[in-house]
């Protein structure tokens, strides 16, 4: 069987140069190899088979010899930016949420965990189909999530967002979006700007849908933003004011000074001693954690009789419980109903205590 030496002929004009080069010289070396049979199209004689006109038929033969060309991924990119401080509304005053949990946490601070004021940017990345040759539509009215259509077609958007207090005293959320899409043909991108503003109410309930439905990555961007629960969030807003109004900056830093991690940091089974009784002999209760050395020499070797926070008695060894590793306390729950030992407090307590040491374990374990 005779070999076939194919010619390729593109235009640069049809199709991206850069892809051609790549696809052609990595795939003409194989159909030189190939018979005419294996690789031609089904509209293509052996007679014109020679020529190939088009990138369409290129692809046709790429799939029949078992090799697919895929067309370079695309992006809509949204830039997401907290607190926008020239969108604050005259006569309105900048509000910034606390911190999240600062109590639990070290003050953020450049130079740790490879933060620098280079990195501080904040973007989600919508996969979209590259195909796409027409100019989406973004419906916006006053839905916030509508910008989960600019998945539609590849682009570059800003998303801006200002916290503030009212005239009268209520605490609002404007957003500003300004969206410009990018053709995969040769015509002019497309800018438009959109505008939402937000109760607190809304923003919280917003934050809420979507954590319970983990959906938009976006949104988790932007509750970031608004509660600093990271430290690249707080450093992100700290470099936000430091650009329009140090001393706003300033002054945030001065207000967390002595909160930063001023509660406790206590081990797991330490928290568990608080929620759980123990019940002596003489069907008295007493917290666990006031134990004393008598009743614990009375049950050596011996399991004790737990009361936990659901009213549910357990047995449990009084070692085997100073023992226990956080993330086991962190999970520990009632074997019968399910429910948790730890309160919310303690939950969030012991999540930044794990939390701070798997970083210190990456970073410098």
């Amino acid at each position: 069987m005779n070999s076939l030496t194919v010619h390729v002929r593109v235009k640069a004009s049809q199709v991206d140069a850069a892809v051609n080069r790549r696809v052609i010289n990595t795939l003409l070396p194989t159909l030189h190899r190939v018979s005419t049979k294996s690789i031609l199209p089904p509209n293509k004689s052996a007679n014109n088979a020679a020529l190939f006109t088009n990138m369409d038929d290129l692809s046709i033969s790429f799939q029949r010899i078992g090799l697919e060309h895929s067309p370079p991924a695309q992006y809509h990119t949204l830039h997401l930016t907290y607190p926008a401080l020239h969108l604050l509304p005259e006569g309105a005053w900048l509000y910034l949420i606390p911190p999240s949990d600062c109590c639990y946490r070290e003050a953020p601070r450049f130079g740790a965990y490879h933060l620098t004021p280079e990195n501080l940017s904040f973007f989600h990345r919508f996969p979209v189909n590259p195909m796409v040759r027409f100019l989406p539509r973004l419906e916006v009215a006053s839905d916030l999530l509508a910008i989960n259509t600019l998945a539609a077609a590849a682009g570059q958007s800003h998303l801006e967002c200002v916290s503030f207090v009212d005239a009268s005293g209520v605490l609002q959320h404007l957003i500003s979006l300004t969206v410009t899409w990018t053709h995969n043909n040769d015509d002019p991108a497309n800018t438009r700007q959109y505008t939402y503003q937000l109760s607190d109410l809304e923003l919280k309930c917003t934050f809420a849908l979507n954590a319970a439905h983990n959906a938009h990555p976006w949104l988790d961007l932007l509750f970031n933003l608004v509660y600093r629960v990271s430290d690249r969030a707080y450093l992100h807003v700290h470099e936000q004011l430091r650009a329009y109004d140090s001393t706003k900056m300033l002054l945030q830093d001065l207000l967390w000074t002595d909160v930063w991690n001023s509660a406790p940091n206590r081990p797991g089974h330490e928290l568990l001693m608080t929620r759980l009784e123990c019940q002596l002999d003489n069907d008295r209760r007493i917290p666990l954690s006031s134990l004393d050395a008598e009743n614990l020499a009375a049950h050596a070797g011996q399991p004790l009789s737990i009361v936990l926070p659901c009213g549910h008695t357990q047995s449990y060894m009084y070692a085997l419980i100073c023992a226990m590793p956080d993330l086991k306390c962190l999970e520990a729950s009632c074997r019968e109903c399910g429910l948790p030992v730890l309160g919310p407090g303690d939950v969030i307590a012991l999540a930044n205590r794990l939390n701070r040491a798997e970083r210190c374990s990456f970073y410098w374990g």
